[in-house]
């Protein structure tokens, strides 16, 4: 019987991550459909920021954007740093996006009636994953 230091439960972009910085420790990862398959899969290639008051839910999820791209460049992961376009979604929206604006502190622009940011883009699949 193996017996290992830690067991990952899920291999989606969260569990894998983990691993990453338990590799020098013995891990086991286990996750019936394999490696970033599920909801990794589906939603995982995109990272683009969270609009909102800057809340610390918003922080959080804006801060893990950029620790994203610093970890996915550290493993020799592509991504594509084009940026994204943030639109409001009917005309109730419109008044939030310029309250929003106050608070945000990643950088942006103003486009096309709502907010470029260029920290948000994709990941590039690979076949190996």
């Amino acid at each position: 019987m193996e017996i290992y230091d830690y067991v990952i439960v899920g291999a989606g972009i969260a569990g894998c991550s983990i691993a990453h910085f338990l590799q020098d420790k013995k891990v086991l990862i286990v996750d019936k459909a394999g490696l970033c398959q599920k909801a990794s899969n589906a939603a995982g290639a995109f990272l683009f920021p969270k609009v909102g008051f800057n809340t610390k839910y918003t922080k959080f999820v804006n801060d893990a954007l950029l620790y994203a791209f610093d970890f996915y460049e550290k493993l020799e992961i592509k991504t594509n740093k084009s940026g994204v376009l943030i639109l409001p979604r009917d005309e109730k929206d419109i008044p939030k996006f310029q309250e929003y604006k106050k608070t945000f502190t990643l950088p942006y622009e103003e486009k096309k009636g709502g907010f470029f940011f260029e920290n948000g883009g994709a990941i590039e699949k690979s076949k190996n994953l």
